[in-house]
């Protein structure tokens, strides 16, 4: 029986080798981690592009993956400065996401548009 502690990993951006402190289950999960945690500039964006994904996820928890990354490239553009800060888009009938550049951050708002009509 093979009893292997993946307490050890590479980043997979710089090659830098990090002990973890604890066993990460298999080699792949510790690399990752370890990417995770390096100070490389790959690594620290990898860890905002995460970061990034789970807060827009979490904002529009409704949005398939494809569109949520449509988001991410948008959210990349403004802080480029590719787009225009003020850029917003539909995302979902009466769903609207409104990005804007704040002191070299992107804020990211969801904007609902709700209406109430009766017949009578």
């Amino acid at each position: 029986m093979d009893n292997k502690v993946f307490d050890k990993g590479q980043c997979i951006y710089c090659g830098q080798q990090r002990i973890l402190g604890q066993d990460m289950g298999s080699q792949d999960a510790a690399n990752k981690e370890a990417t995770m945690t390096c100070n490389c500039e790959a690594g620290r964006k990898a860890r905002r592009q995460a970061k990034e994904c789970q807060i827009i996820s979490g904002m529009f928890p409704e949005l398939p993956e494809v569109t949520v990354d449509f988001l991410l490239q948008m959210a990349d553009m403004i802080r480029e400065e590719q787009l225009y800060s003020g850029t917003s888009v539909k995302v979902a009938p009466n769903v609207t996401a409104k990005f804007k550049l704040k002191d070299g951050s992107v804020v990211v708002t969801r904007s609902e548009k709700m209406e109430h009509q009766s017949s009578i």
